[in-house]
């Protein structure tokens, strides 16, 4: 979307590298007037484009394309006009949720272009077109335990194992509500009002929308701002240690 005049929303097809606001002069208004898009946009729409020689966004359309420089452009999600067009939206879909071997390839695709590029040249750099591997395993796939369904005479048999990604199998389950009577929210304390937001939310849904379900409210482990992962692996383990085993932190006992 352009962050100047009536903020017009424009599809980009592609990046032009060779293309920049100081060197791209075209015509413009009714009388054909030559000049360059810095200029331009500082007449038309008082805007300054600050970085002249970076590329520009080609915007196809049937009469003329159009280009645009990036610093004059935001990100915005996908037009009404693209969503209602279900080929367009299959398309994107399938772009976005590749599997492996198909991510890799464009990834390999991606840098092939990147390397053969003019600019990569003109630096002498060099591009590595195979990505990196590393050594790693599969996980199993994972599975919900349930009873097996036997006869009301019968007792009960070992329960059967079905796979997650069974749509059906969340329909079939007969969920008991558990109350949350002790919890905690670990934090750094720069984030101690989002997790009283938190508690609060957590604990007035329980008592307005009657989920059968009570939940108490948690305690707030405070961390400093610059604590890491392993401080909080360390805060965790001690919390569960004291409050959930009953035991001394530090003892074990």
């Amino acid at each position: 979307m352009a962050k100047y005049g009536p903020h017009r929303t424009y599809k980009v097809h592609q990046i032009k590298w060779n293309m920049n606001p100081k060197d791209y002069i075209f015509d413009h208004g009714d009388e054909k007037a030559r000049t360059n898009m810095i200029d331009y946009f500082r007449t038309a729409y008082g805007v300054k484009i600050r970085a002249t020689t970076q590329p520009l966004f080609e915007i196809r359309q049937k009469r003329q394309n159009i280009y645009l420089p990036p610093e004059l452009c935001t990100l915005v999600g996908i037009p009404a006009k693209t969503r209602e067009n279900k080929r367009v939206m299959a398309d994107i879909r399938q772009s976005l949720f590749q599997k492996p071997p198909e991510r890799i390839s464009s990834i390999k695709a991606l840098n092939r272009m990147i390397a053969g590029s003019k600019e990569v040249k003109e630096w002498n750099l060099e591009i590595n077109l195979e990505p990196d591997t590393i050594e790693a395993r599969v996980l199993k796939r994972p599975q919900i335990y349930q009873p097996a369904a036997t006869h009301p005479s019968q007792p009960p048999g070992p329960p059967a194992a079905r796979p997650l990604e069974d749509t059906k199998i969340l329909g079939t389950i007969v969920h008991q509500p558990v109350g949350f009577r002790k919890w905690a929210i670990f934090c750094l304390e720069k984030d101690v009002a989002h997790g009283e937001y938190l508690n609060d939310r957590f604990y007035e849904l329980s008592e307005e929308r009657r989920f059968d379900i009570y939940v108490d409210y948690g305690d707030i482990v405070e961390l400093s701002n610059k604590a890491g992962i392993e401080a909080f692996k360390e805060a965790i383990d001690d919390y569960y240690l004291k409050y959930v085993c009953g035991k001394d932190a530090k003892t074990g006992r």
